[in-house]
């Protein structure tokens, strides 16, 4: 115990040294870890929807919606409406029936 006291009391950090070390252990502590993250919870609609339209269709949606980070998004007419909260809001205010397609 005694020797690695006296080694890391001597050890000398030069300026180039001290990134390297840093760099050294970032990558030991998460680096390792890389392969087990996975995806996050709200990442999976995104994934979704460019497993099933592509990249430009991804792109396209997420032009389309402003880059909104909330799921779901809910276009009606290809008009942005928003999130859950905002249709609700929409229903509540009697804005919805307005934007609803007629039948027939």
């Amino acid at each position: 115990m005694k020797k690695l006291q006296n080694y890391i009391r001597n050890l000398s950090f030069t300026e180039r040294s001290v990134p390297l070390g840093l760099l050294l252990t970032c990558v030991i502590g998460f680096g390792l870890l890389i392969p087990s993250l996975g995806f996050y919870m709200d990442d999976w609609p995104y994934v979704f929807y460019s497993y099933n339209n592509g990249t430009a269709g991804l792109k396209e949606m997420l032009e389309v919606t402003h880059h909104a980070r909330t799921v779901p998004q809910i276009l009606i007419d290809g008009r942005p409406i928003g999130g859950f909260t905002e249709l609700t809001e929409l229903h509540m205010d009697g804005g919805l029936d307005e934007l609803m397609p007629k039948g027939d």
